[in-house]
């Protein structure tokens, strides 16, 4: 940072990031060099009736030694200073218009010596016995020279970006081209959504020249920061004393998120089935499953709304339904704002559970990405709306911003239950069983805003939402979902820490620590990988960094309970005014947080909302959000919470037995 300015435009690379291709070309021109002079002397060209080859291979040679020579100068250079030290560099820009000419010369004459090599021109005789390794050599040179226009192409900025402070609209545009691609081919509601996504993201970047190498150096120094301290467990932090509801209690609770997790699981399809059960006897039931089904030997009760040929989602939805389930409706519908989901009769815990898929496609990212938040009242109108007119809780608080992609994903799963009248049939065919939504990571935050919608109806409607998306609903709402929600969280997971806030801060940090280093790139780079791997003392703050943490308050620095609650200054008027401000979103209903521990247990808390306002730098925060890990720990759970009852069992019946 900053990015580089050259040719009388800016790129999407800095001036520091030339030590890695400089010096990755210079090995590849070393080893041309050396291979082609190993040839020569080992073919002996020289003894050959005609030297007309000399010229074409001496040419080329000479090209390829002073590339080299100017990417070992490049590489050096680009290697000077620190990340924001620019001024070292200066003559980066020099060299490369020195090299621009070169790389021209070098880029004709491989095409002409190609062309004469294989015999476009002319017969290649003249070329003698070394023919095939000219071609050997001059097809290696344009690969060489290939790479180097995609690279090229890599780090060309479309917009001419002269200025550092663009406006939001130009911002704006400059990433609607950048995603362009990701439109081609969709339709207009597709490439809303998409341009939507480029504001956002504008937004971001609107006051920067960040460059993505200096995001990921700056994430390298954030997560070995000397400043980081190791976050409090949250349940020392956090004092949690509200009223649940009783369903809610642990182990109660657990039994029943451990049963429905494993429908959150069924309904990612035959993919993840096949993930999970890498065994010959695993796949030899889904075909004979696809087999059945492909016979027409099915019940007709099940409605199955858009599976493949095979109906190979509704196969392995099947197979990990145990004998108490009775599936009814079945949807792999899959377009934008459209997520797949589930209808089945639970018999064991007496429940109507309709799960809803988490993120599986690319049209789910999209939903993801629609981060901007709607009005409820404006997308559902309470006074009109026949579902939520009846329901006062919305009146009276101010009011309730959802998250955009996951409240029409809601209306989806909502409007195809009722136009196929569902829940209804459902209800008078078992009566007495309660109703519960369930869903993981996007599946999550769409199942308690469907639980929402229905909750007018069928009033102890119940939520589980695993893993769920940081930004589903404004403070407003909260109190609405904490009666008929549970969202689970385990350890550092990013989805439910990941908002338009918590991404504002870090991106504070980044800058913060970008600024505060005296290290070169190259180095933050190499080391700071390094150490996420091996525990060696590398130092990369450097001396200035490390004295002026030593005076940082840590209060400042440690998540507390006193700056938990403290979020980013909210956007500008100006960026409002772009449609780029995005109010604060939070995680739907209580907050129960599971941590395993180096024992192989696990640790149970309920957290406050402002428990997860950070994002936690480290290795398992993406795998932490991983259903399956979320299964083993909540399994690992209920195991242990059975083991203690036994054992309290054991031991009243010890004391019967000896009163």
């Amino acid at each position: 940072m900053p990015s580089l300015h050259a040719f009388g435009r800016r790129w999407n690379i800095a001036s520091d990031d030339f030590v890695f291709p400089g010096l990755t070309d210079l090995f590849a021109r070393s080893a041309w060099v050396f291979g082609s002079v190993a040839l020569f002397i080992l073919h002996n060209p020289f003894e050959c009736d005609s030297v007309s080859w000399l010229p074409l291979v001496l040419i080329m040679l000479v090209l390829n030694i002073v590339s080299g020579a100017l990417s070992m100068a490049l590489a050096l250079l680009s290697a000077q200073g620190s990340i924001m030290n620019t001024q070292r560099r200066r003559h980066v820009s020099t060299l490369l218009y020195v090299r621009l000419p070169i790389f021209v010369a070098e880029m004709a004459w491989t095409v002409l010596t190609t062309l004469i090599a294989f015999d476009v021109f002319s017969n290649a005789s003249h070329l003698c016995r070394i023919s095939t390794g000219i071609r050997i050599a001059v097809v290696l040179e344009l690969f060489l020279v290939l790479s180097t226009l995609f690279g090229f192409v890599i780090v060309f900025n479309p917009i001419d970006g002269r200025r550092m402070d663009r406006s939001m609209v130009d911002e704006r545009l400059y990433w609607r081209r950048r995603l362009f691609l990701c439109k081609m081919g969709q339709d207009a509601l597709v490439r809303e959504a998409i341009d939507d996504i480029a504001t956002l993201v504008a937004f971001y970047f609107v006051e920067t020249d960040f460059v993505l190498s200096d995001i990921i150096a700056g994430l390298l120094l954030l997560v070995h920061s000397p400043t980081k301290c190791i976050p409090q467990s949250l349940g020392d932090v956090q004092n949690v004393s509200k009223q649940r509801p009783e369903w809610m209690e642990i182990p109660h609770c657990l039994e029943l998120a451990n049963r429905y997790l494993g429908f959150s699981v069924a309904v990612y399809g035959w993919p993840f089935y096949v993930l999970t059960n890498c065994a010959c006897c695993s796949w030899c039931l889904l075909c004979r499953r696809l087999c059945t089904l492909s016979k027409g030997i099915v019940s007709e009760e099940i409605v199955v709304v858009a599976d493949n040929c095979c109906a190979c989602h509704q196969s392995a939805f099947m197979l990990r339904l145990d004998s108490h389930c009775r599936l009814c409706f079945l949807s792999f519908r899959n377009r934008l704002f459209e997520v797949p989901f589930a209808v089945l009769v639970d018999n064991k815990t007496r429940a109507i559970v309709v799960t809803i898929r988490g993120s599986a496609s690319f049209m789910d990212l999209i939903t993801d990405l629609s981060l901007s938040d709607e009005l409820l009242e404006c997308s559902v109108d309470v006074d009109s709306d026949p579902i939520l007119c009846n329901d006062k809780e919305l009146d009276g608080r101010g009011e309730v911003r959802v998250h955009k992609g996951m409240l029409r994903g809601a209306r989806y799963v909502y409007e195809t239950l009722m136009s196929n009248h569902v829940l209804e049939d459902l209800v008078l065919e078992c009566p007495g069983y309660s109703l519960v939504v369930c869903g993981h990571s996007l599946g999550g935050g769409i199942a308690s805003l469907l639980a929402l919608l229905l909750k007018p109806k069928y009033a102890d409607v119940r939520c589980f939402a695993f893993g769920p998306p940081g930004p589903v609903i404004s403070e407003n709402g909260i109190a609405d979902t904490e009666h008929n929600t549970l969202s689970i969280v385990l350890g550092d997971d990013v989805i439910p820490r990941m908002t338009t806030h918590s991404i504002h801060k870090l991106k504070q940090e980044i800058e913060r620590e970008i600024v505060s280093t005296d290290r070169a790139k190259y180095e933050v780079l190499i080391k700071g990988f390094f150490k996420l791997f091996i525990a060696y003392p590398f130092e990369l703050h450097g001396r200035t960094a490390a004295t002026d943490s030593d005076a940082v308050s840590t209060s400042n620095l440690c998540r507390t309970e006193s700056n938990v609650t403290a979020l980013p200054p909210p956007p500008s008027a100006e960026q409002w005014k772009n449609g780029a401000g995005i109010r604060h979103l939070r995680p739907p209903g209580h907050l129960l947080h599971l941590t395993c521990t180096d024992n192989k247990s696990v640790e149970l808390c309920w957290i406050k909302h402002t428990a997860l306002y950070e994002i936690q730098l480290n290795a398992s925060m993406i795998r932490d959000h991983w259903i399956f890990n979320i299964e083993k720990a909540l399994k690992k759970a209920v195991d242990t919470f059975a083991k203690v009852e036994d054992e309290q069992q054991n031991e009243d019946t010890q004391r019967i037995f000896i009163a």
